[in-house]
């Protein structure tokens, strides 16, 4: 009577053995699949992964944990039970951080804007698309008209030393340059050449003249040289210049001696 009271309650107090095992066998599953995808979920964080594959493998990592907490409910704490309980715990930290990430981020409907500074198609309201396209072409320069018969190239004055050589057009003073320098002032006498040894026409005129006038005094008179030393300051001279043009010369003050000769002049487009 005492053994067999002893075997009944024996098999009442333990278990069936199939069912420990399946137990077993369930948490085993659930701990590797809660491992992995908390793993998962770890990996995705680590390299910026997306959003919704972290987010999933830590709810799953969460699941897995709590089912394989529940057929180790009563039962004396182990190894088993702490793996799921620290599975619980990363996955519930990683869906949090997750979660925390979704209610921080901006609404879709604001666009960033683009590289470029301007915004998307899929932002841009209806209409047409503004043309953004730098202009390569510039304005064209405008062209300098070209001197008329008459024209006004250059007026100034000047102070020319002994040998020195004037360019009327430039105003330039200094050694002779062919084909530019067009009066040429020799102080010892007091005197005024064109370029060239008095290659070029030169006369004096009555009066201040225009254009017209030195054409029709150059027609009529035609000198190597003026003699400044028998003029007087305020009189006038015509001539040719180098590159034909008409020169009218004025003789600001007579020099006396080695004084240089100061002039002003007028040069018109031939």
């Amino acid at each position: 009577m005492g053994e067999a009271e002893t075997r009944r309650r024996s098999r009442t107090a333990a278990p069936p053995s199939g069912t420990g095992r399946t137990a077993v066998r369930v948490t085993s599953v659930l701990a590797g699949f809660g491992f992995v995808a908390d793993a998962a979920a770890v990996a995705q964080l680590i390299t910026s992964g997306p959003r919704q594959g972290i987010l999933v493998a830590g709810v799953l990592a969460v699941v897995a944990g709590l089912l394989g907490l529940i057929p180790l409910f009563g039962r004396p704490i182990g190894f088993r039970a702490i793996f799921m309980i620290a599975l619980t715990v990363s996955g519930a930290g990683v869906t949090g951080a997750m979660i925390e990430k979704y209610l921080d981020e901006p609404p879709a409907s604001v666009a960033a804007p683009s590289a470029s500074g301007t915004p998307d198609a899929a932002t841009r309201g209806p209409g047409p698309t503004p043309d953004t396209t730098p202009s390569t072409s510039a304005a064209p320069p405008t062209p300098t008209p070209s001197p008329r018969p008459g024209d006004v190239l250059r007026q100034g004055e000047a102070t020319l030393k002994d040998q020195d050589y004037l360019d009327a057009e430039t105003g330039r003073i200094g050694e002779v340059q062919p084909r530019a320098s067009d009066v040429w002032y020799v102080g010892p006498y007091r005197s005024l050449w064109t370029a060239g040894g008095g290659a070029l026409p030169i006369t004096p005129v009555e009066g201040r003249p225009d254009g017209a006038a030195c054409v029709d005094a150059l027609a009529t008179h035609d000198y190597d040289l003026v003699e400044v030393g028998t003029m007087k300051a305020g009189d006038w001279a015509c001539a040719r210049t180098a590159e034909d043009n008409l020169l009218a010369i004025r003789i600001t003050a007579v020099p006396v001696g080695d004084a240089p000769l100061k002039i002003s002049y007028v040069v018109w487009h031939k």
